[in-house]
C-alpha cells in the first residue's frame, strides 16, 4: 500500500537522524527558525536522509553540518561532512546503483552500493533533485532541493 502524504517539517527528522547515526561527531544544525511544512511521504523521506547522514558520518572525520534553506517555491536541504569527499569525475556514478566507491568496503564491512540511488530514487519521487558536490568543510556537500 502506497504511503500517504503528509504535511511535512524537515528540521526534527533531521535532528533525529543525525542524532541516532552520528552520535560520536560534532553536529552543526542550521534551520530557520520557521521551518517550511510542506506535502511528503515522511518514510520515504526518512529513508533518504537516513541513507544521506549515514555516509556523512561513516566518512566524517570529526563534523557533520545540516542545514535547511527555503524560498517560496523550493526547500533545500544541505548535508555536508569534512572527510575525504568523492572526486568530481566519480559524482555521477556514486548516485548509481550497486556502486561502490570505497574498495576497502565488503560484505563483511557493509554497504552495498544502494544509498544514495534509494535516496536520489525517493527525492526524485517528491519532485526533487540531489546534487553532490564538494564542502567548504572538505568533504561531501549532498545538496536535495525539494518543491514545496
Amino acid at each position: 500500500m502506497p504511503e500517504i502524504e503528509q504535511t511535512t517539517e524537515l528540521p526534527a527528522m533531521l535532528t533525529r537522524i543525525s542524532r541516532d547515526l552520528a552520535s560520536d561527531k560534532k553536529i552543526i544544525l542550521d534551520f530557520p527558525n520557521k521551518p517550511v511544512q510542506f506535502y511528503a511521504r515522511p518514510s520515504a523521506l526518512t529513508r533518504a536522509f537516513t541513507n544521506i547522514i549515514e555516509n556523512a558520518a561513516h566518512y566524517a572525520k570529526t563534523t557533520l553540518k545540516i542545514s535547511e534553506q527555503d524560498s517560496d517555491t523550493f526547500t533545500t536541504i544541505i548535508i555536508e561532512d569534512d572527510g575525504p569527499g568523492i572526486p568530481d569525475d566519480k559524482k555521477n556514478a556514486a548516485l548509481q546503483p550497486f556502486v561502490r566507491l570505497d574498495d576497502s568496503r565488503n560484505d563483511k564491512t557493509g554497504g552495498t552500493g544502494l544509498g544514495l540511488s534509494i535516496a536520489q530514487t525517493a527525492i526524485e519521487n517528491h519532485g526533487g533533485q540531489i546534487f553532490l558536490e564538494n564542502s567548504e568543510l572538505g568533504g561531501l556537500r549532498v545538496r536535495v532541493v525539494l518543491p514545496l
